[in-house]
């Protein structure tokens, strides 16, 4: 069996425009991980309040071939100090236009005829809510839910919630390279785009968080994350979801991020494809004579570029010296 994994009102005071361009294995963008447990402290990297971030792409080509790809990604954060409140979202559509040409007439005199399809070719689409609180500087408890949708991977939708605690291996309180780690009982619910009847939609699982915070200068920051998840009714349904990013801050205001996500499933879903009786010179002869259901690839990658344009809460302005 399979699993994977959730956004408040209006979000006030930031917003974070991200305007990004991506390479990505066909039908892949699967979420990354959100963020594990509270924050560090500190005014300079985790302000109190709302932060928030967006991004909304858009790449079309159109003459002697077409096609066109929406791709949009948020994330807010709520900073109550010893308590952090995170939701991630985003998706992707892509459709490509195929044409047939051929000519109708003779060798002299003929006429050319198109015949165009659009069809769709890649629709991803997740939403994940976390509420994480520290119970001391170093030991927090967590609980989220989430929704994901990625049809061309064979998934019509997957719910997921979790409930767990994690630990903060490093000093909470340093600028330095921050780490910490969770460990969460979970619950998903499936909906396959072809159902298989060997596993069970609804079932329990386990998974591993990991937050690996390293700032490089003063301008750079490198966060890669990592999310295990195990299905404890089927076990050999292991996922893995492994998110790298090198953030460099040219101004306080804009960066370039570039970002690699890998993810893995060793029990995907399956597909039907059509059966055919024999092939020559590498096509089918004839009509289909049935189907057959094989799994999905094990294995997705999407790497990223993105233009980051930052607007955060303003800190406090300090009282002049003296002041009461």
């Amino acid at each position: 069996m399979r699993s994977k994994l959730s956004f408040p009102g209006p979000i006030p005071a930031a917003l974070f425009l991200v305007l990004a361009s991506g390479l990505a294995d066909a039908q892949t963008v699967t979420p990354p991980p959100a963020p594990v447990g509270p924050a560090a402290p500190g005014d300079d990297v985790n302000p109190t309040g709302w932060t928030a971030k967006a991004g909304l792409s858009f790449v079309a080509t159109s003459g002697n071939s077409e096609s066109s790809t929406l791709g949009l990604k948020f994330n807010t954060a709520y900073n109550w100090t010893r308590t952090y409140f995170t939701l991630v979202g985003g998706g992707v559509r892509s459709n490509s236009t195929l044409t047939d040409t051929f000519a109708v007439g003779t060798e002299e005199a003929f006429e050319v005829v198109e015949n165009k399809t659009t069809q769709k070719t890649a629709e991803n689409y997740f939403l994940d809510a976390s509420l994480d609180h520290n119970i001391t500087s170093r030991f927090y408890w967590g609980g989220g839910a989430g929704w994901l949708r990625n049809t061309f991977s064979g998934i019509d939708n997957r719910f997921a919630g979790r409930a767990g605690a994690g630990y903060i291996w490093t000093d909470p309180a340093s600028k330095g390279v921050q780490f910490k780690t969770g460990l969460y009982l979970t619950l998903t619910h499936q909906d396959l785009v072809v159902d298989d009847p060997t596993v069970d939609n609804t079932f329990i699982g386990l998974r591993f968080l990991g937050d690996l915070n390293v700032p490089i200068g003063k301008n750079s920051t490198f966060v890669s994350r990592l999310a295990l998840d195990e299905n404890l009714d089927t076990t050999d349904d292991l996922r893995m979801t492994w998110w790298n990013s090198l953030a460099v801050n040219m101004t306080n205001r804009f960066a370039i991020q570039l970002s690699l996500l890998t993810y893995y499933d060793n029990l995907p879903a399956l597909r039907a494809i059509p059966v055919y009786a024999s092939v020559a010179s590498g096509a089918p002869v004839g009509g289909s004579v049935g189907t057959v259901l094989t799994p999905y690839g094990k294995w997705d990658r999407e790497f990223s570029v993105s233009l980051v344009i930052n607007i955060a809460p303003k800190k406090p302005t300090p009282a002049p010296a003296g002041a009461k």
